[in-house]
């Protein structure tokens, strides 16, 4: 077995008058992954004047380049220098109608311990990371005292 993670969002409602630029700049953006990786980043529309946002994926990470980046790299550039998760939620931030949260959580073997990450963004802008680690949970020395 390899590495598996899986990400997925709320899925925050997205302003109706804004859809159309939403689209645009996700499809300027690039997300990193590798060849089995699917990460699905797009807004839906099912009920009409009811748009909301999904982020979803299995196999990968949330590792997005947002458009101002993405745009001025070439085929050949490494995309994973270019992540900036907070950068990307800010970008959407005004296009959403409320909080947008995107977790991810992994294990390597099927095996303790996970990894799992939050990253969320308020409507107004306002962003918030966590992370679960084993460093976090363990405290920081080796011999197990805190």
């Amino acid at each position: 077995m390899v590495f598996q993670v899986t990400t997925a969002c709320n899925g925050p409602k997205v302003d109706p008058d804004a859809i159309d630029q939403l689209e645009e700049y996700l499809n300027r953006c690039r997300f990193v992954g590798g060849v089995h990786d699917s990460l699905t980043v797009t807004v839906r529309d099912q009920e009409p004047g009811k748009p909301y946002l999904t982020i979803h994926g299995t196999g990968a990470e949330f590792k997005p380049v947002p458009a101002a980046a993405a745009e001025n790299l070439s085929e050949s550039d490494a995309l994973q220098d270019h992540v900036d998760r907070e950068q990307f939620l800010e970008d959407i931030a005004p296009y959403l109608q409320e909080q947008c949260i995107v977790q991810t959580v992994g294990h390597d073997k099927a095996r303790f311990p996970l990894i799992a990450r939050q990253d969320a963004v308020s409507a107004d802008g306002e962003y918030y990371e966590d992370s679960l680690s084993w460093d976090n949970l363990s405290g920081s020395s080796s011999n197990g005292e805190s």
